[in-house]
């Protein structure tokens, strides 16, 4: 059952592991349950809290970011990965290796050619977009050199260096745990990904995991390059995207829709199967609406503002 159960006065969530099926299961208020825990402002009247929890297998420890609500109730998936048991050493990292859990890619894109991020901590590449000729540990491994340089060279952190690496020009944007560079063929597409750089940076604990709202931003910038950055940013770092909407006031989504269409008009489209609880933000996004990013965050603020929904 994915829905927190009493034992005594004490709150359970319960849900399925993404990898494997088990159960898991936590408690909200008990950091002995969990990894971590990130707090939200509200999202259509519900008080939202994205928890990292782990569990092991005989082989593995599987880590499930998840979104609850301020009664315990499961939300959605934020992301899931699993690690070897025992990787957890300094021995296990002695080169930069692509990150396990890594789905496909993309290979090519009209406006910018490569994005990768690296984890400083455990040495994982994530190839976001990267053409088939390309190496892409070896141009991590390149990268982290000048990074590394910078730092010894400066006496103030640089976060964001430019530099050329064979025939290609390159942009890095660093932060203590991560790198992320990217390589553009057109120039306008350089502030947003700028945006979904930074956004990459500070969405902690789950940037090498977030693939889906990296693969959404990167096909709207397909179709056009000058996307809002800040909405791009916003993009990668809120859980609510991941969100299943539950409101006690379906008698009010005509009246909602109706409203909130006429100021903003991708709510026609959406809003009700997001309101019914039939669709998250990023199913939505993922549905071919990856060039209304801005628009949809407008939506979402508007109705938040005006607490159409409590």
């Amino acid at each position: 059952m994915l829905k927190p159960s009493k034992s005594g006065t004490i709150l359970t969530t319960e849900f399925k592991c993404k990898i494997c099926g088990a159960p898991v299961r936590f408690n909200v208020d008990d950091p002995r349950t969990y990894e971590s825990k990130t707090s939200h402002s509200s999202y259509f009247g519900m008080q939202l809290t994205t928890v990292r929890v782990s569990h092991e297998t005989e082989t593995e420890r599987h880590y499930n970011a998840i979104v609850v609500d301020h009664e315990g109730i499961f939300r959605g998936y934020r992301d899931a990965y699993s690690e070897p048991l025992g990787s957890t050493g300094d021995e296990m990292y002695q080169s930069l290796a692509v990150h396990p859990n890594q789905e496909s890619g993309l290979t090519h894109h009209k406006y910018l050619k490569l994005l990768i991020l690296i984890d400083r901590q455990r040495f994982w590449v994530q190839t976001y977009l990267c053409p088939e000729e390309f190496r892409p540990t070896e141009l991590a491994r390149l990268v982290m050199e000048r990074v590394e340089e910078a730092e010894k060279v400066y006496e103030q952190a640089q976060d964001h260096i430019v530099l050329t690496l064979a025939d290609m020009e390159v942009q890095i944007w660093v932060s203590n745990d991560y790198v992320v560079f990217a390589s553009v063929k057109d120039s306008r597409i350089t502030p947003a990904i700028k945006g979904l750089a930074t956004g990459l940076l500070d969405d902690h604990g789950s940037s090498y995991t977030n693939q889906r709202a990296v693969k959404a931003a990167l096909r709207g910038l397909n179709d056009n390059p000058e996307l809002d950055p800040e909405a791009l940013h916003r993009l990668i770092t809120d859980s609510m995207i991941f969100t299943v909407v539950t409101t006690p006031y379906q008698e009010r989504i005509s009246k909602i829709v109706e409203r909130v269409g006429a100021r903003i008009p991708v709510a026609k489209t959406i809003l009700r199967p997001l309101l019914m609880g039939q669709s998250s933000l990023i199913d939505l996004i993922e549905d071919g609406h990856w060039s209304e990013i801005k628009e949809i965050f407008e939506m979402v603020d508007f109705i938040n503002r005006r607490g159409l929904l409590g």
